[in-house]
């Protein structure tokens, strides 16, 4: 370190792992690229999140909220507005403590909503089914594919649509 060929040889050694770093970082964004498009983030999202950062702007925290219990009792369903796509709106569900968690990868998880709200409609699909004990990390063979099932009276499928980030669910009373 204290000589010029010190100096130089530490320069050519970070050069290397410079390249290697860089060749790790390619290898990891092909493997996750199609798991992001399977949830609906494409590259102008993450490039926009990434230049966000790098201007220096505040992001918002996540509101701090239990994890899921090994079983959940869910109250209420509802339709509330999407808060990503204009227009759309968003299956909800509402615990007996009110905490609201939605759709996730792995059967429900986190809502950015901290309580419902008196607009938001409830899905008549879950009447009579509702209170119901819900396991809120079924069994997963992929993500965005579950069943989520209440009681002993309905399941909820959760399959992945065709289209990018594109989820569908089928809720079918088991007799």
């Amino acid at each position: 370190m204290p000589s010029v060929d010190g100096i130089e040889q530490m320069i050519a050694e970070i050069d290397v792992f410079t390249e290697l770093f860089q060749a790790v970082d390619g290898e990891v964004d092909k493997l996750v690229e199609p798991l992001n498009a399977r949830i609906g983030l494409t590259p102008a999202m993450l490039a926009e999140c990434m230049s966000s950062v790098m201007r220096g702007e505040p992001m918002e925290p996540l509101p701090l909220t239990r994890k899921p219990k090994k079983e959940e009792v869910v109250v209420a369903a509802y339709n509330a507005p999407s808060l990503t796509v204009p227009g759309k709106s968003v299956l909800v569900f509402e615990t007996d403590d009110g905490v609201v968690w939605q759709l996730c990868d792995a059967g429900l998880g986190w809502s950015p909503y901290e309580a419902t709200d008196a607009s938001w409609k409830s899905v008549a699909k879950f009447a009579g089914l509702l209170p119901a004990r819900v396991n809120p990390r079924p069994p997963v063979t992929a993500p965005w594919t579950f069943d989520l099932v209440f009681g002993k009276s309905a399941r909820l499928e959760v399959r992945p649509g065709s289209e990018p980030g594109q989820i569908l669910y089928t809720l079918k009373r088991v007799r």
